[in-house]
């Protein structure tokens, strides 16, 4: 007879089904670098937990329903991160102490012989599996995957309807299961939108996909009057300020607007700003349009030379202009070695322009959250935002395949 609890179980494995496999793929096309221990601790603890619901309860629970999906999928993760490509960790000081506590905690779960120490005992072990995910998190934000966490935690929740009756081991199980992904979806989200680490991103993975050789991203004040420098790199005179580097820019504001409101179309970044439009600049010495004399005095000063310039705005959900990064001086490296400055193509910028859609998205996105004021519509925002809702939909674009889906990460 199929009963609530029997339902909740099944539909909670087909979830399970839907969140390993997100991030199986996930890892293999490059996006999600899992860690080595915690997924070797998982296949451990989904293996003893398998055998005692399967083989050795007197009782089966739907609660356990999951485990037919998390303990073969554990393995299969595991496996796969071991390949240098795909997965990281296993050997820092922190896996080691992981490594150390695990057959203690083992032994506590196993031989107990106390239902309730039992069920703390394989907590114990999952939230040791997790540690060096949190870690890595703290450094690599963007190596895991959202939205498989998202449905994770979703599973979870429906698990929550697995317990038919009162069973206070039980409910301590499932309760402390959904506990534990919030506060890994949570950690997750927020660092992912760490403002300092998601200003470096932008940058940094603007120049990886362009080959420029420096860059700037300039964000819109609260009034939206000016923009403010909050990174500025160069590979050549090996300059990097803002962001994460804790080197302060001194350079003062560009304003978008003059006394009279006429918006300032003789620098790029603020012409850019004022309209929302891209510009792809050739050869800035030979461009009328704008004003590069302050370019060209930092060149004498400097001894570089400023040529190519493609420069973006970031608009955010509502499109309005939240940002600005300048991209200069595109490089293509021939056979010989030998590096030559070029224009940026047609395939570059819409490459760019796709990152900036969604690296204006993470920016605007703490502001959402904080806006919310209730925390529970926040949490029920994070979910939609981990799961893709509420996006925009970015038109579809003639690029390279590995390029089709750009990510800030």
């Amino acid at each position: 007879m199929l009963t609530v609890a029997i339902i909740a179980g099944i539909l909670a494995s087909l979830l399970n089904l839907i969140s390993r496999a997100k991030y199986i793929y996930s890892t293999l096309y490059g996006d999600t670098r899992p860690s080595r221990l915690t997924w070797f601790i998982n296949s451990i603890n989904w293996g003893i937990q398998f055998w005692s619901a399967f083989f050795v309860a007197d009782h089966f629970s739907p609660v356990f329903y999951t485990l037919l999906l998390s303990f073969p999928a554990a393995i299969a993760i595991f496996l796969i991160s071991l390949n240098p490509k795909y997965g990281v960790g296993g050997y820092e000081k922190t896996d080691l102490v992981c490594l150390a506590l695990l057959p203690v905690v083992i032994f506590a779960w196993q031989w107990s012989g106390n239902s309730v120490l039992g069920i703390v005992g394989a907590m114990g072990i999952e939230y040791i599996a997790m540690l060096p995910t949190f870690l890595k998190i703290r450094q690599r934000p963007f190596a895991e995957d959202m939205t498989a966490w998202s449905l994770s935690l979703f599973t979870s929740f429906v698990n929550l309807l697995t317990v038919s009756q009162f069973n206070l081991t039980l409910i301590f199980y499932v309760v402390a299961n959904f506990m534990r992904q919030c506060s890994l979806l949570g950690f997750l989200y927020m660092n992912q939108r760490n403002h300092p680490f998601m200003i470096e991103r932008i940058l940094l993975r603007a120049r990886e996909l362009t080959g420029a050789d420096g860059g700037t991203l300039y964000e819109m004040t609260e009034d939206r009057q000016r923009l403010e420098f909050s990174m500025v790199h160069s590979g050549t005179l090996n300059l990097s300020l803002g962001g994460t580097t804790g080197k302060r820019i001194e350079f003062p504001p560009l304003e978008i607007y003059d006394l009279n409101g006429k918006a300032n179309f003789k620098n790029v970044a603020t012409s850019v700003a004022a309209t929302g439009e891209t510009l792809n600049i050739k050869d800035v010495y030979y461009e009328e349009r704008f004003d590069f004399s302050g370019t060209r005095a930092f060149d004498q000063k400097t001894g570089y030379r400023s040529q190519s310039m493609l420069t973006i705005p970031l608009l955010d959900l509502d499109n309005n202009v939240v940002g600005v990064v300048q991209l200069i001086n595109a490089q293509k490296t021939a056979d010989d070695g030998t590096v030559t400055v070029v224009p940026f193509t047609r395939e570059q910028e819409e490459m760019v322009k796709i990152m900036g859609h969604q690296a204006a998205e993470a920016l605007t996105l703490q502001q959402r959250m904080k806006a919310q004021g209730n925390p529970i519509k926040a949490f029920i925002l994070l979910v939609k935002l981990g799961m893709g809702f509420g996006r925009r939909r970015v038109g579809a674009v003639k690029v390279p395949l590995r390029a089709k889906w750009v990510k800030v990460s």
